[in-house]
């Protein structure tokens, strides 16, 4: 098989699998040092930004549009890798919405602020035809036992 082909084959299985359970994990979609420059720009936006951020807990910290303040983070919506898969599921018009930036520190509460929700909350009764997806990029190190999202197979 070539390599246009296995790339092939892993996007129909990715896309596959995202329309079976709603979601999908995109290994090494962003390069190590990719990873160090926007953790730098993270860094960078704390420190001349503070009063962007939204403090919910020592825990919770979060801010709405990165993108109006720093272009640091445009690599991200236009990364190939993630880019290449969205075409496939979504076509090839597609619409960027925001850039938020978040902090979650270890916590023993687990009734945290939040609680379950849904991201997409619209009029439902209206514009039926758009299709959303959120992306998420962990920053640092993360195990399925030890993120800070619940993502439940086939609720979508």
């Amino acid at each position: 098989m070539t390599a246009t082909a296995l790339q092939t084959d892993r996007w129909d299985t990715a896309v596959d699998a995202f329309q079976r359970d709603g979601f999908v994990v995109i290994p090494d979609a962003l390069s190590p040092a990719q990873v160090a420059t926007l953790n730098t720009a993270f860094t960078r936006y704390e420190t001349e930004f503070p009063q962007e951020w939204s403090h919910f807990s020592e825990s919770f910290i979060h801010t709405a549009d990165v993108l109006p303040h720093m272009s640091d983070f445009d690599a991200t919506i236009e990364n190939p890798v993630v880019l290449s898969f969205l075409q496939r599921v979504l076509g090839d018009k597609l619409a960027f919405e925001e850039m938020s930036l978040m902090i979650r520190n270890p916590t023993n509460n687990v009734g945290e602020l939040k609680g379950w929700h849904r991201d997409v909350v619209r009029a439902f009764d209206r514009r039926h035809e758009i299709k959303v997806v959120s992306v998420v990029y962990y920053l640092t190190d993360v195990t399925e036992r030890d993120h800070c999202f619940s993502i439940i197979p086939g609720t979508h």
